[in-house]
């Protein structure tokens, strides 16, 4: 993910990807969320989901597989966590 926090530019590049996937009715995944502050600035801006190591760091294929079969993964992460607005709700203080 670009440094959002600094840089005006790469902001308005992922405002305009959000507002892209809300005006087609497409979720929008923000991939390589690395620090809190950009999560919180996608959680601002209504981004849908968010993956990258502040979330989850990469795993095991074993674990990767457990998650995407619905089983009880060996962590308590998931790979793809849903935005706070949204009602599926994890919060950085729940992870």
């Amino acid at each position: 993910m670009p440094n959002i926090q600094v840089n005006d530019q790469a902001a308005a590049i992922v405002r305009s990807v959000l507002g892209l996937g809300r005006t087609l009715g497409l979720p929008v995944l923000a991939e390589g969320v690395e620090t809190a502050a950009e999560f919180e600035f996608l959680e601002k801006e209504k981004c849908d989901e968010a993956q990258g190591c502040l979330l989850m760091r990469p795993t095991d294929i074993a674990i990767f597989t457990a998650v995407i079969n619905g089983d009880t993964p060996a962590e308590p992460d998931a790979v793809v966590v849903p935005m706070p607005h949204k009602t599926s709700a994890v919060s950085l203080a729940q992870r």
